[in-house]
């Protein structure tokens, strides 16, 4: 049953990403689909987008900054992290940022991006983290595991992050 919601979680993603292509040759304009760039984006210059926004994502998470977390979503971006509902919307990755930030600490971060696949106005990284979770008042965790980000490119140009999921390699005991 888990493995066959893995492949329909795989499926629907590489669907989504196809439909993100434009006709012939992969570039929509703004009238066939508002909100898409005309102009085919350079997939190295997406992955140094992504670089760099996870520094400063990395740094949000290290701050406990709420809103500078929130700032990396779109409007309608999603977090759906593991054990809980999903986050929906931008407002609720800031409120719900601020409930965990006051719980918790998160410090060591490191996000390691393995891939960046970019189609359309579409890019999906994979990668792997490293942290440490401390509870207020108690001891650092370490935690490690794989994520899957969906990033969009906006009206100008920059990549917010659409849908963010991930689950730790650390087993239940």
């Amino acid at each position: 049953m888990r493995i066959s919601r893995v492949l329909f979680s795989i499926v629907s993603l590489v669907a989504l990403a196809a439909c993100a292509k434009g006709a012939e040759d992969g570039a929509m304009t703004e009238r066939e689909s508002p909100g898409m760039l005309a102009t085919a984006p350079d997939p190295a210059a997406v992955r140094r987008a992504i670089d760099s926004a996870n520094a400063a994502l990395t740094d949000a998470f290290s701050k406990g900054d709420a809103m500078a977390l929130a700032a990396h979503y779109e409007s309608d971006g999603a977090i759906m992290m593991p054990n809980g509902p999903a986050w929906k919307g931008r407002a609720a990755i800031e409120e719900n940022g601020k409930g965990m930030f006051g719980e918790i600490a998160l410090s060591d971060m490191k996000l390691t991006t393995e891939d960046v696949v970019v189609s359309g106005d579409l890019a999906v990284e994979t990668g792997t983290y490293a942290l440490k979770v401390t509870e207020k008042g108690g001891k650092a965790v370490p935690d490690n595991g794989k994520y899957i980000v969906v990033w969009r490119r906006q009206a100008d140009g920059s990549w917010k992050i659409h849908r963010d999921i991930w689950n730790t390699d650390i087993a239940l005991k």
